[in-house]
């Protein structure tokens, strides 16, 4: 086995063991991560992302004790209670101002916003010169990617 392949079976049980943590705290948000990580094994990009901002959102707001508070509003809550660092704040409720030369903002509630109110035939994301449809499955699939592992360790430590 090659390190990049011994690197990803390593990766994937961590990811593993962070999802058995939660779902010791609770059952359904255990098993809903769980479903997550099947449809993006199945190639089932979309159904697997909405699913993750769903329950990940509701993680965040069963953590907080809070669920009619706007989202940045509990990512700021948690950062102001020193639960969160400034990286992972930034990571989760995105920039505070615009990114003039036009670069994607990739935190967590910037992407989620996009997926739950935008026209995703109008937005691409650009990686290494390549423009990426958000209205491409694929594109999806590697924004699963950019965020699933990231906000799964920041919930992992928020509930240990």
């Amino acid at each position: 086995m090659s390190d990049n392949e011994q690197s990803l079976e390593a990766k994937e049980l961590f990811v593993e063991d962070i999802i058995k943590r939660i779902w010791q705290n609770s059952h359904f948000y255990g098993d809903r991560l769980s479903d997550c990580k099947r449809l993006k094994e199945l190639d089932e990009n979309f159904p697997a992302l909405f699913m993750f901002f769903e329950i990940s959102e509701n993680i965040f707001r069963s953590i907080m004790d809070d669920y009619h508070s706007p989202l940045y509003k509990i990512f700021r809550r948690l950062y102001d209670e020193n639960k969160i660092s400034l990286d992972e704040y930034t990571f989760l409720n995105g920039t505070v101002e615009e990114n003039n030369e036009g670069a994607f903002d990739c935190s967590y509630r910037v992407i989620r916003n996009k997926y739950m109110h935008d026209d995703l035939d109008a937005m691409a994301l650009e990686i290494n010169g390549v423009m990426h449809m958000f209205s491409e499955k694929d594109t999806a699939g590697i924004l699963y990617g950019i965020l699933f592992e990231k906000v799964l360790r920041i919930i992992h430590r928020l509930i240990s």
